[in-house]
């Protein structure tokens, strides 16, 4: 079984950073790893410099105020920062200060085009997604120092961008399946997510059945998600869940579907700790 709801909660916990900027993290990944989603922020003209910009596709770069008070609040000094564009796709590229990867422009801030996955084994990387209903999906390598962010929604889902990730992680870090830790942060659950026939046709093979006792046709992300990260080699026991659905706890998380298309964002992060 893949780690139940209750079990990631007894790993989950909230974080302070500074700037009064609250953040989810797993305590058993806080060792080696600069991991998190960020919180809904209780003053919202504060935080929302990164909340809000850029709304609905996530395909503009985020403001030079975005990337100042997220470093400034959570990264600190000395870390490069790497975002994708997020185009609902499958695209993973790899990113560093040196050897393979996209290199750095001066001022550490890098915004990468036409993908939604980012990889690297940079220590002085942290890459970030910007997600609301969309699963945020967390790899790391414990063993070969290698880690990967992804924005996983149903089409990046159904494209198999968390097989991609795993490929690209094995061609450029010698990264094997086995020794992935994987994590499917906060997100839309199941039964808040009715989606169209056409849609949901892409999810049978993955298990998704329907329609529901109400008549609505449904998809679980991140069970569609875990299943593929079973077949992509990646243990049972080393798979964890979120606990929490966007749309039910919208005290704590952005949910475009919940909200009606409200346009903040969630901002999810990780890096190799140096």
């Amino acid at each position: 079984m893949m780690n139940d709801r209750s079990g990631a909660g007894a790993d989950e916990e909230i974080e302070k950073g500074r700037n009064g900027i609250s953040y989810l993290s797993l305590r058993s990944w806080r060792g080696p790893l600069l991991q998190g989603i960020t919180l809904r922020h209780p003053m919202g003209d504060r935080w929302g410099a990164l909340d809000r910009s850029p709304n609905r596709s996530c395909r503009r770069s985020p403001p030079r105020a975005a990337w100042r008070l997220f470093r400034e609040s959570i990264v600190g000094g000395g870390s490069a920062v790497a975002a994708m564009e997020q185009v609902h796709g499958n695209r993973v590229e790899a990113v560093g200060r040196a050897g393979s990867g996209r290199r750095f422009p001066e001022g550490g801030e890098l915004f990468v085009e036409g993908c939604d996955g980012l990889v690297t084994d940079d220590p002085g990387v942290v890459l970030v997604a910007r997600v609301a209903d969309c699963v945020p999906v967390f790899l790391h390598d414990e063993v070969n120092g290698a880690v990967g962010l992804l924005h996983a929604g149903w089409r990046g889902t159904a494209a198999e961008i968390l097989a991609v990730a795993v490929g690209r992680m094995q061609r450029e870090y010698g990264t094997e399946p086995a020794d992935l830790r994987l994590y499917l942060g906060p997100s839309i659950e199941r039964a808040c997510y009715p989606v169209g026939r056409g849609v949901h046709r892409r999810f049978v093979r993955w298990g998704e059945r329907g329609p529901d006792s109400d008549g609505k046709w449904r998809v679980g992300l991140r069970g569609v998600i875990g299943r593929q990260a079973i077949s992509s080699g990646i243990s049972r026991d080393r798979i964890t869940v979120s606990r929490y659905c966007t749309a039910c706890s919208m005290e704590m998380f952005y949910s475009y579907r919940a909200s009606g298309g409200e346009p903040g964002r969630m901002v999810a992060f990780l890096g190799l700790r140096k």
